[in-house]
This record gives structure tokens, sequence and C-alpha cells, in this order.
């Protein structure tokens, strides 16, 4: 009894010693492109960090604000686009000396009506876009610091915005990802086709540093709007280095139930995945489930270990309310478990899975995430300093 009283309690802890993504629970704003922002670009809303009290649930409580970051910053390039006229010139143009969000200077670049053909982590094939944007380090000009493809600035439509980003050289005093120059971040947003104006976020991460304190190098987020925009849709898949999580977790009573409990030994990678519904009116009743895995078949809880399975977690507006809610137990006012299209278990059912197609938007299984690191269409593509 007591080594299972100690392997719980340590496996509440497990999600904020891994977690790099911060906030309480309230709707993401979905790509609002109507305010005059004049080149008022912060990087340093991409880069909040994940802190929260009740660890098991730590996604839950804070993965919205890296959503929110990255739909809002696409959000102000688009609109200082449109509202600077740009478009109309019909020609490139090049900022120098920029400040975005801090002392370091940058050089803005836009280049117009150019039909780039790009292929993505997100998407199968290649999608057509007329126009790219990029902010480059004048002190790093190898790659980019970030670079946004679009065809409109003021509709995201199927086509959608594809954008890559370091924040090592965008926000350099951030510590995000132990500010490491070779980690990528792409972000790929579209309106999900035959579904009357339904949008989609996906964000996928490569090449993070393993540490005593960074233990996971690659992941993806897929956020739906649905259920006619009255919920947002959240799953995730997470890999973790395993004998980093040991060390980190300092506990050589849970250490040695890992691999027994996931298989696998400590050169094996294991899985986090999260799946959670969310109601887009206050007070943003949320319904989540999760479980880790060592394999390519999901659990729930830890390697279905029962005693550590918290499923199912509810949270408001406040964040946290309770947990190891059981199934009939779930208040009629929050998203339903089972019911309805998608709802909280089909949506963990469809995370670690190929769902909608091997290589899409929708991928999350355990091939996929295996070869997010080494997956050449998740990158910067080829472009020259100005």
């Amino acid at each position: 009894m007591k080594i299972l009283i100690k392997f719980r309690n340590t496996a509440l802890i497990l999600i904020l010693l891994f977690s790099t993504l911060s906030l309480p629970i309230r709707r993401t704003s979905w790509f609002d492109i109507h305010a005059n922002f004049d080149w008022q670009l912060d990087p340093s809303r991409l880069s909040a960090r994940l802190q929260a009290g009740e660890s098991d649930w730590g996604f839950v409580r804070q993965s919205a604000s890296w959503a929110r970051g990255n739909s809002t910053f696409i959000d102000n390039i688009l609109s200082g686009i449109r509202n600077s006229n740009i478009l109309n010139q019909n020609s490139d143009q090049v900022f120098t000396n920029q400040t975005l969000g801090s002392d370091k200077r940058f050089t803005l670049r836009i280049e117009l009506n150019k039909n780039y053909s790009i292929a993505s982590g997100a998407y199968t094939g290649n999608k057509i876009f007329q126009n790219r944007f990029e902010i480059w380090d004048p002190a790093s000009p190898a790659t980019p610091a970030l670079q946004l493809y679009f065809n409109s600035a003021t509709d995201i439509d199927e086509t959608g915005a594809l954008m890559y980003y370091n924040l090592a050289k965008l926000n350099p005093n951030g510590n995000f990802f132990d500010n490491n120059t070779s980690t990528v971040v792409e972000t790929y947003v579209n309106v999900k086709p035959n579904t009357n104006g339904l949008r989609r976020q996906v964000y996928t991460w490569k090449n993070a540093p393993i540490s005593s304190t960074s233990i996971s190098d690659s992941g993806r987020v897929v956020l739906d709007e649905v259920l006619e925009k009255t919920q947002l849709c959240f799953r995730t898949a997470v890999k973790i280095n395993r004998a980093n999580l040991k060390t980190l977790i300092n506990n050589a009573t849970f250490s040695g139930f890992i691999n027994g409990a996931c298989g696998g030994a400590d050169g094996d990678p294991i899985y986090y995945t999260l799946a959670y519904m969310q109601k887009f009116s206050s007070p943003f009743l949320t319904t989540a489930k999760y479980g880790w895995t060592g394999g390519s078949t999901k659990q729930e809880g830890f390697c279905a270990i029962a005693s550590t399975n918290k499923n199912y977690g509810l949270f408001d507006n406040r964040g946290f309310v309770r947990d190891v809610v059981a199934l009939a137990d779930v208040p009629s006012n929050y998203p339903s478990p089972n019911v309805g299209s998608p709802n909280v278990d089909d949506a963990f059912n469809r995370t670690f899975t190929v769902s909608q197609g091997s290589g899409g938007s929708d991928d999350t299984s355990k091939a996929f995430i295996d070869g997010i690191n080494s997956n050449g269409n998740i990158a910067f593509k080829t472009s020259t300093a100005p």
C-alpha cells in the first residue's frame, strides 16, 4: 500500500515537470482581424510558460495561452499589413531597425504575389500562398526568426495561414525551449472544408532541447471549433524522454515502476495524451481526460494503473474544480464525456491516432510524433536575408 501511495503522489507532478507551454481557462481569440496594430508585434506573447497547481491537469489550465498567443500574433501581423496599405502597393517592402517587444532590433520583409508552393507538416501535398512575411535577426541571418505565408490579410480561408518561428531569436530573454536556436514551431490555421466555417489551429514543435528540466523534444496540439462554434475541442500528444523523466522526478520507487507499468526501457520515449472540450460561453466549463503510455495504444491515467487515473477532470474560468469524476457524475451543464459529436471520449479516442489521414493536421499518431524531429516539411522554407 505504501508503494502505491508513493506512486500515485509522484504521478501527480508529472505534467508540471515536463510541460513547457500558460493561462486560466477562457475562450481563445479566433482570428478576429480587425484592430489597428501598426506593427505592434510582441514575440513574448508566444512564449508563456506552464505553471499549474493541479499538475495532472497542467495542460488544461494553461494550454490556451499558447493558442491565443499564436493566433493573436498572426492577427497582429495581418492587421498591420492590411492597415498599412502595403498590399495595395503591389511591391515587396523591407522595414529595417524594427523593435518588437524588446530592445532587440529586427528586419521585417513582406513579399507579395509570388504564389509560393509550400509543403507543411500540417497537411499533405503543397498549398499555394500568394504572400510571405518574414522577421529576420540581422545577427543570425542563416534562417529567419519567423515566416508567415498567407493569401488574405482580412480572412482565414480553407487554404489558411502557415507560420514558422524560433523563440530563441524572437525573444532571446524568454528562456523558452532553453533558448535553443534549432527549435522550430509550426503553426497552421485554416477553415475546415465542408464545415460551415469551423476553424482549426494546429501547433507542432520539433528539436526542443532535452535536459534535466526540459524533457519533451516534440509534440502536437490540435484545436477545433466544434458544435456550431459553441465549444473548443483540444487534443495533444507529447513525446517525453523517459530516462530524463526518471532523473527529474528523483523518486527511485516511482522510477522503478515506469518500465514495468509502461513497457520498454530507458532509451524508449513515453507519451502524454490529453483531450478536453471547453464551452465558449462564460464560465467556460471544461471536461477533460488524460493518459500516459509507453507504446502505440493510449491509456487512461499513467499506463492504465488504476491508482493514477483521475479522469474526468472538471474546470471553469477560475481553473481546476475537481477530478476523479465518474462518467455518471459529470454535471449536465459541462461538456458531455460521451454524448454528441464530438465529445470528450471521442476526442480522446482520436488522439494518438492517424484519425483523418496520415500526415495531416489531425494526425497525432505515435508514428507521426516519433517522426516530427526528422520531418523536413516542419521547417523554415528557403529564403535569403534582406
